[in-house]
């Protein structure tokens, strides 16, 4: 025993219960009035707390400040942080916490929307005629084209440029055309694409389905039916082909499905189409069109929702997720450059991964379900929990936590919840449970 401790002087500095320099232990409580996870009166957190990390040299609680009532003061201790309230789902009741404030909407443009959150409330305008004295909207009662009040006409030019949608009144010179299409509708031109030697003469764009499938097998119902109706547009006749007879499994003279290729060139409705008809999402040559259908937000960016139902359909199908595609084409040719987009960035990554990286939350759902593991690594991105966590997919990362996922996996120093965006995100990461 050091002599300072002999006459009574022990160092509690470091924990209030055990002496630094004797080790002499005392029953005392902790003092968290100033700081629900420090200490004033210590600096260090014996072992006997579970929650706790090590910060500047110093033993400290961890995520027990209540910050649930005010996002920027503990409601226990009174300490304070560096945090803003969230008003953007709501100007006048933070998202966070239960903090709340009055007379912030901003309803001057729209007395019926707040314009900086979109909050809204009914009955809220002083109308004269069709128009709002307190804001100037004008709210019409639009019968038709015709408002019944005041007369105005408003047409609905937003499917053709020149052909209202409602009344099919026509007008002329309005489309914009770049190339074929026209710029503020999609309308195509009367005659559509000229193509000569697989290229339009008017806008340069390339037919894929004619140049890559130009010599299709022969036979009563196959590729020339079958392949060519695949477009989103003749989803129709490809229907009718499949009532017809036409083998959903049928193949190009290079081995390619009907499947794989409408999965490569991101025509859903086609693979909805040919999923329904029993086409084998594991009978393919060169694209395995699980992996294609993966990908095909990168050519249809407002269809998520679509390809992940077909996703999930294609699994539930027997679709297996442990494959990659084996092309080995040029980058020259049709198809090259683009199946050479779509894999070039997905080396080494499982489906899983993928499935994460888009938010498919019914998909990775599914995937663990089938025995698809939580702790899948990758040299360069982690575990699929690090992944997750740093793609904020808050849901999505409570499905692993639940499948198992190691909360202590270490990326190159980096624990999943040091990419924890949020405090919801590193208490789930903190708590874990299992299923």
């Amino acid at each position: 025993m050091s002599f300072k401790c002999k006459l009574g002087l022990h160092d509690w500095s470091y924990d209030c219960n055990i002496c630094s320099r004797c080790g002499l232990t005392r029953d005392i409580n902790h003092d968290w009035s100033k700081d629900c996870e420090q200490c004033s009166k210590c600096r260090v957190i014996g072992d006997n707390y579970p929650d706790k990390k090590k910060i500047n040299g110093s033993w400290t609680r961890v995520n027990l400040h209540d910050w649930s009532k005010d996002c920027v003061k503990c409601s226990k201790c009174g300490k304070t942080r560096l945090k803003q309230h969230d008003w953007s789902k709501d100007c006048e009741k933070c998202l966070e916490c239960d903090k709340t404030r009055i007379n912030e909407h901003d309803w001057s443009k729209d007395c019926e929307k707040c314009i900086k959150c979109n909050t809204k409330r009914s009955n809220q305008h002083d109308l004269i005629g069709c128009k709002c004295t307190k804001c100037g909207q004008e709210i019409h009662d639009i019968k038709g084209c015709l408002c019944t009040k005041c007369g105005v006409i408003q047409h609905d030019w937003s499917e053709n440029c020149e052909k209202c949608f409602v009344c099919g009144e026509k007008r002329i010179y309005q489309h914009i055309w770049e190339g074929c299409k026209c710029t503020s509708c999609s309308t195509t031109r009367d005659k559509g694409h000229i193509f000569t030697n697989f290229v339009c003469v008017n806008c340069g764009e390339l037919d894929n389905i004619a140049y890559l499938f130009s010599s299709p097998k022969t036979s009563k119902y196959n590729s020339i039916g079958l392949f060519s109706s695949l477009r989103d547009f003749e989803t129709g006749i490809l229907i009718v082909e499949l009532v017809n007879g036409a083998n959903s499994n049928s193949q190009l003279d290079d081995g390619s499905t009907a499947l794989e290729v409408a999965a490569g060139f991101g025509f859903l409705n086609g693979v909805d189409a040919l999923l329904q008809a029993g086409a084998d999402p594991n009978n393919w040559n060169n694209h395995p069109p699980l992996n294609s259908l993966l990908n095909a937000h990168i050519l249809k960016k407002n269809k998520k929702s679509y390809i992940e139902k077909l996703l999930v359909k294609m699994l539930e199908r027997g679709a297996n997720q442990k494959t990659k595609s084996t092309y080995t084409g040029s980058k020259d040719t049709a198809g090259g450059a683009l199946y050479s987009k779509f894999y070039e960035s997905l080396t080494g990554r499982s489906v899983l991964y993928q499935t994460i990286e888009l938010g498919y939350l019914q998909v990775v759902n599914l995937l663990l379900k089938e025995g698809e593991s939580p702790n899948i690594h990758h040299d360069i991105y982690g575990t699929v929990l690090h992944w997750a966590v740093a793609q904020n997919w808050y849901e999505i990362v409570q499905l692993l936590v639940e499948y198992g996922a190691d909360l202590e996996a270490n990326k190159r120093g980096m624990l999943p919840i040091d990419y924890a965006k949020s405090d919801l995100m590193r208490d789930l990461l903190t708590k874990g449970t299992k299923i």
